[in-house]
């Protein structure tokens, strides 16, 4: 299977996506996945903007870039005789940029933001809406792998029709707020934005690495994760995480939907 996450990092901006495909199992684009085509797309339109300077509102910004990705997966579906499917690629991101003496974030789905003060406060910020669905379904196939013996991720099979109905809570009220081509989502995002003086250094990562503090407990929630990343190379945590993922094959010790999620983090400094 083909990363689905991205990222990419300037001299003024830093983000971290983590693609979705659909879940009826309809590929148009050829990049692998749905999910990966969508990632990259938004990936290098960002950095073609950003590397730039477009100082563009990032909602803006995000109007410019989606409906020419957009246009490119509704042109794929008439070229192959197909509709469009209902559910089109997606993706979360977590995105800093510095305008001016500013450095501001944009968030949708569970991609996490983290900013460290020079004070030493740490924030994260992490959609709650779409991990809770997620947690529904694993408390479902906790239940199917208890009373059938079969692995957790072995019941994933028998919940796909409550994934199905979570997705259709895609960018809508009381569901969950994304990135998708048409770009529903953009006017939802979590955003912020601090003093340039007053930051010391910010970290954005999918939540496949967030795994290491909400899946399988080796740091006590993000603000920890993010200390660790200060501390110690990325390519170590990331060893740790691979490390923890095969010692629980099946997921039956820390559940989750996959035995190995992509995974993508990047950590920079904020200079004065």
């Amino acid at each position: 299977m083909p990363c689905e996450d991205a990222m990419g990092a300037g001299g003024n901006y830093l983000f971290a996506l983590d693609g979705a495909s659909g879940l009826t199992g309809v590929q148009l684009m050829d990049q692998g996945s749905d999910a990966a085509w969508f990632a990259q797309g938004v990936k290098t339109a960002l950095e073609a903007h950003l590397g730039a300077g477009d100082g563009r509102p990032l909602p803006a910004l995000f109007d410019a870039i989606l409906p020419g990705l957009e246009e490119a997966y509704v042109r794929r579906a008439a070229e192959l005789g197909v509709e469009v499917p209902p559910d089109a690629p997606s993706a979360g991101i977590a995105l800093f940029r510095e305008v001016g003496d500013e450095v501001e974030f944009f968030g949708l789905g569970d991609c996490v933001g983290v900013a460290q003060l020079r004070d030493g406060t740490v924030t994260a910020s992490c959609d709650g809406n779409l991990p809770a669905l997620d947690r529904g379904v694993l408390r479902r196939m906790e239940q199917i792998h208890r009373a059938t013996g079969c692995s957790v991720l072995e019941a994933r099979r028998q919940c796909q029709e409550l994934l199905v109905e979570n997705r259709k809570l895609r960018n809508q009220p009381g569901g969950y707020w994304i990135l998708d081509p048409g770009g529903q989502g953009v006017r939802h995002a979590r955003t912020a934005r601090w003093k340039r003086r007053d930051l010391q250094a910010v970290a954005a990562f999918s939540d496949g690495f967030g795994q290491l503090a909400d899946t399988f407990g080796l740091y006590a929630g993000y603000d920890q994760l993010y200390r660790a990343m200060e501390a110690t190379p990325l390519k170590t945590l990331v060893g740790q995480l691979f490390a923890a993922q095969e010692a629980d094959r099946e997921a039956n010790a820390h559940p989750r939907l996959k035995f190995r999620d992509d995974t993508c983090a990047l950590w920079a400094q904020v200079l004065e």
